[in-house]
């Protein structure tokens, strides 16, 4: 299985990964350590009191631990890259250890007194001996075996493996050069995940969907017996145990705690979004709430005390916009560019125009007149020049410059105005000064009195492809040719660099040139290579403003300094120099289908770039559900699952009493001629009832009410928009086609295959997706508004938690690892990818054709559908420059 790279983070560690529970500081004091993905923290309980006392920050991610016992103290040992740590918790901190060398990335590790396993490595297991030999040993296991979880109890190792099924295996580790398989059981119809030890019980306990294996040490061997449970709740999926006395608790992903005797399960208490259990004493147990609050309980369930983190459970992202939900708030994170907004003017343009900046001055190219703007974004255009259009523009001030097309040179002098026939492709000026290239020709012209005399004039072997004046002049040509030529046209220096150059400046030092291949390549003035960098494929074009330069290739834009080069925002639509000061000036689109613009002046300032997270709202209830629009940055959210909110106004929408809200989405529909924004929301009510709701929302008065709604006979639990005409939702394990062209609610094609517990679908415009519960999921095809195929079933073990379409692919994650795996749509889907991530997916959207998925604790990675590497992009070019900037400046 592939492993991730950490790419960025919305927030700092500030989610509970696992809880490691010991006497770290004294035998008579309870205590734990919380590892996050990057942090240990030491908390003690006193007096029912949870407080934290020391805390380590780890410089990357935390992938897994455990705890290790010394001869004298205990420790924490962690993996982190191909690293392994151990961490000594004392009152006054951590305590870390010379990291050891691993040659593998392993996910997993669990010890006992005297070994420590990593795993999984390819059909092996590692045992690394700590105390004595310090050396590592492979164990073999059968061939193309995979290793789901491990945990020791004593010299025993419990290992579940799959090859064609599931199998638990009970290792002696006794002696590390004879290990040897003591006992095995086959695990069948059931998807097993985790082992969990409890030496107290001298017993294995294996979750398995709905059902416990308990595997017992006796002195006639080990006994091996099942254990289900019925919970007749939505989600019975079992996610942690632990002891209590002589019995077992249980915890279900509903929240349920079980009490489990041996024989029979006993319901104890319900804790909405508990997802680790851990047991202090027979009395006291410590527990985590979505993955972001530490709580402990007394005997009877009931809270004692509690300390909360911030964590990412739900998220909805739209292009520049990402939209977290933790617990009982709304986060809006944002991406902090390092750029400080001086000014701005807004600005309408029906096509974009040329751009030149010259000093303070601004000059606006329209096909039908030219405008000047200075520094305060004034228009100072001479009234003579209103009305006449150039190509190209070399100017002292804005009262006088020279303006070229084609095939012609224009003065501007004060107010007056000389034009003179002559033909250019391109041109560069010094003063009054105007050099002018045509294909092999370079001509200087001399502009004085109302006339423009041509001073020299001299023919090259090759087609000059562009011109930049300085100190001298330099010049470039086909086959990447370079010249530094003087006043006189005599050649001082030449170079080849094996790039055609059609871009160049020269500042005080150095030369820098753009490529028609995204290449920048810098030279001195000896016409020595500095430094060559590529930032695209495409021609390079750069300006500058003394030593301030900028460059554009692609449609992106980017900042080159001496520490290097930077790339700006993706909604930036011009970017340049301007002015004598650090200043720039940008143009940013506001809206992507809008002719509407903002001019601003910017500088960079010396913050640090990363990403941050606003608080947006705040509720007194969970927040269970929420989706963004596709082109804003409203959202709706469900809040104790049966309370809608939208963004605009906070108008609030109540459902029925025991209704609950399956699923939210937006769906921007055909709907009497024209492309309506609706949301649309999936409900269910007992077992026996749901309804479809269609919400149409008046911004003007705040309104939230439903335009359409239609009851069923059954929970509807799923919903997905394939197109402006066609959307799909689940009910009674059929899937249902509806559009609202007509203006009404109007059913289209139907499923011609039974699904069963479907609990999530995505579409596109060709392709359909149900994750049914646990452990596999079905695929159709669209072949039109009132027919769909079926393709396949994939029937995989694993548990599934989230399923998005990305083109020909579905990605698919787990809710018990933090994995994602992505396979081709066809009637005999391939595996493509595994990929193992840092925290369990929470949620996965499509952007331009590759994945963006979102973990639990905040983690966000871009993953390329076919490449063999996990495209490391910088995921800052997801948020829009306008979306921060007034994050930053609410």
């Amino acid at each position: 299985m592939e492993k991730s790279k950490w790419i960025k983070q919305i927030c700092f560690d500030n989610s509970i990964q696992i809880l490691l529970c010991d006497h770290f500081i004294h035998p008579t004091v309870n205590d734990c350590v919380v590892v996050g993905h990057s942090s240990l923290r030491l908390i003690i309980m006193k007096s029912n009191n949870i407080i934290e006392i020391a805390r380590y920050n780890h410089s990357k991610p935390i992938i897994s631990a455990s705890i290790v016992h010394r001869s004298n103290h205990i420790e924490i040992c962690f993996i982190s890259g191909q690293l392994l740590y151990f961490a000594a918790p004392t009152l006054k901190g951590f305590n870390i250890s010379e990291p050891v060398p691993l040659n593998f990335t392993y996910s997993s590790v669990t010890s006992n007194a005297l070994l420590i396993c990593l795993y999984p490595r390819n059909s092996s297991l590692t045992f690394y001996d700590h105390r004595i030999t310090k050396n590592f040993i492979n164990f073999d296991l059968a061939k193309n075996s995979k290793v789901w979880s491990c945990a020791f109890m004593g010299e025993n190792l419990a290992s579940l493996e799959f090859q064609n099924v599931f199998r638990v295996k009970i290792y002696n580790t006794k002696n590390l050069n004879y290990i040897r398989c003591v006992a095995t059981y086959s695990i069948n119809y059931y998807t097993p995940y985790r082992i969990i030890s409890v030496p107290s019980h001298n017993s294995f306990y294996v979750l398995a969907e709905s059902t416990i294996f308990h595997i017992q040490s006796s002195e006639k061997g080990w006994i091996f017996n099942k254990h289900s449970i019925d919970i007749r709740r939505s989600d019975p999926l079992l996610v942690d145990a632990t002891p209590c006395g002589v019995r077992l608790l249980v915890l279900s992903a509903d929240g349920l705690v079980l009490r489990f005797d041996g024989h029979k399960f006993e319901l104890v208490a319900e804790l909405n979004g508990a997802t680790l259990l851990s047991s202090l004493s027979i009395s006291r147990f410590l527990i985590t709430l979505e993955s972001c609050r530490l709580s402990m309980l007394d005997r009877d369930m009931l809270p004692l005390d509690e300390i909360t983190y911030a964590n990412c459970i739900h998220s909805s992202y739209t292009q520049g916009n990402f939209t977290v939900a933790s617990q009982n708030s709304i986060y809006t994170a944002f991406y902090d560019y390092g750029i400080e907004v001086i000014k701005y003017a807004d600005l309408r343009l029906k096509m974009k125009p040329i751009f030149y900046t010259i000093n303070n001055f601004l000059f606006i190219l329209y096909k039908d007149k030219t405008v000047i703007i200075d520094s305060e974004f004034r228009d100072v255009t001479p009234s003579a020049i209103k009305k006449l259009t150039f190509e190209r523009i070399h100017a002292n001030s804005q009262n006088s410059f020279f303006g070229l097309t084609s095939d012609k040179i224009t003065v501007f002098e004060y107010g007056s105005i000389f034009s003179f026939n002559e033909k250019s492709t391109h041109s560069a000026h010094r003063l009054n000064t105007l050099y002018t290239t045509m294909m092999k020709s370079l001509t200087s012209f001399f502009y004085t009195s109302s006339t423009l005399i041509k001073q020299n004039k001299k023919d090259f072997d090759s087609e000059i492809y562009a011109i930049s004046v300085g100190n001298d002049i330099c010049l470039s040509f086909r086959d990447g040719l370079i010249y530094i030529i003087d006043d006189e046209f005599y050649t001082r220096k030449k170079i080849n660099i094996n790039h055609d150059i059609f871009s160049i400046i020269s500042t005080e030092r150095q030369i820098m040139l753009g490529s028609d291949t995204g290449e920048i390549v810098i030279v001195n003035y000896n016409l020595e290579i500095i430094s060559e960098q590529s930032i695209g494929i495409s021609r390079v074009y750069l300006t500058n403003v003394g030593n301030k330069v900028a460059a554009s290739c692609e449609n992106s834009y980017y900042h080159i300094t001496e520490k290097g080069i930077k790339k700006l925002p993706p909604d930036f639509r011009y970017f340049s120099p301007f002015g004598n000061n650090e200043t720039f000036i940008a143009l940013l689109k506001v809206a992507s289908k809008s002719r509407n613009y903002n001019l601003l002046q910017i500088q960079f300032t010396e913050q640090t770039l990363g990403f941050h997270h606003k608080i947006n709202l705040e509720l007194n209830q969970q927040i269970t559900k929420i989706n963004s629009a596709e082109q804003n940055a409203d959202y709706v959210c469900c809040a104790s699952k049966s309370t809608l909110l939208w963004s605009h106004g906070n108008t609030l929408f109540n459902l029925l009493e025991n209704e609950e809200a399956k699923s939210i989405n937006e769906w921007r529909a055909n709907h009497s001629n024209k492309v309506v924004q609706f949301w649309v929301v999936c409900t269910k009510k007992g077992d026996n009832e749901g309804r479809l709701l269609i919400f149409l929302l008046n911004r003007k008065e705040s309104k939230f009410k439903p335009l359409l709604q239609k009851v069923f006979n059954a929970p509807l639990v799923a919903f997905t928009a394939s197109s402006h005409r066609l959307a799909f939702f689940v009910t009674n394990d059929t899937i249902t086609g509806i559009s609202l062209e007509t203006g009404s609610l109007i059913p289209k094609a139907k499923s011609n295959a039974k699904i069963t517990d479907v609990v999530a679908i995505d579409s596109s415009q060709k392709y359909i997706a149900a994750l049914a519960d646990q452990r596999k999921f079905s695929l159709f095809e669209i072949i039109s508004d009132m027919e769909l195929k079926f393709l396949s079933v994939v029937d995989r073990p694993a548990i599934y938690g989230r399923i998005k379409i990305i083109g020909n692919y579905v990605a698919v994650s787990s809710r018990v690892t933090p994995s994602l795996t992505i396979y081709t749509i066809s009637e005999n889907p391939q595996t493509v990818r595994e990929i193992m991530l840092l925290s369990p997916v929470t949620s996965i959207f499509d952007v331009k054709g590759k994945i963006f998925c979102n973990c639990i604790c905040g983690e966000m990675f871009m993953i390329n559908c076919e490449d063999q590497e996990i495209a490391e992009l910088d995921t800052s070019k997801l948020f829009s420059f306008s979306h921060s900037a007034y994050m930053l400046n609410d």
